[in-house]
């Protein structure tokens, strides 16, 4: 089986900027090339690119991604760096997820502040505590998620 790089891409899901920044990386092998130059891609192409894929899903970092496709190259390895991977990854799944119970805590004290009705910003709650959020981060050391600075940085993986 040849594919195009475009085959590829829709085989798995991944857009043509992807798989070359994967092969720019090192996730993805070079891939055969036609006496013009053309990208073709066969069968181990899918299963690795499905891999890869399959881990960014789960959330595991390009790093981490990259010390799996090697290990998983590599057939008589002991599997024991792969669990340390897996270990690692949980814990910090599970510090997100408390991190962002916290987030919807404070959004929903944010939400019972508010009137439904349409009112002036200047009595509006969630605009209100966004600016307390920011006083309270020039005075004090943050001790609770209504005085995190950089919460969007959570949803970065």
């Amino acid at each position: 089986m040849r594919l195009s790089i475009g085959d590829l891409g829709r085989r798995t899901g991944a857009t043509v900027q992807t798989i070359r920044y994967y092969e720019k990386l090192g996730l993805m092998p070079p891939p055969f090339r036609t006496p013009a130059n053309q990208r073709v891609y066969d069968e181990t192409d899918i299963q690795r690119m499905t891999f890869i894929r399959h881990g960014r899903a789960l959330g595991f970092s390009l790093q981490d991604l990259a010390e799996l496709v090697a290990l998983d190259m590599t057939a008589d390895t002991e599997c024991t760096p792969a669990h340390k991977t897996l270990r690692k990854h949980i814990k910090y799944v599970r510090q997100n997820i408390e991190r962002l119970r916290l987030i919807l805590q404070e959004l929903e004290r944010m939400k019972t502040g508010c009137s439904l009705r349409n009112e002036n910003v200047m009595s509006c709650n969630l605009l209100n505590r966004m600016h307390i959020a920011f006083q309270n981060i020039h005075k004090t050391p943050p001790t609770d998620i209504s005085v995190l600075p950089n919460v969007h940085s959570l949803f970065t993986l």
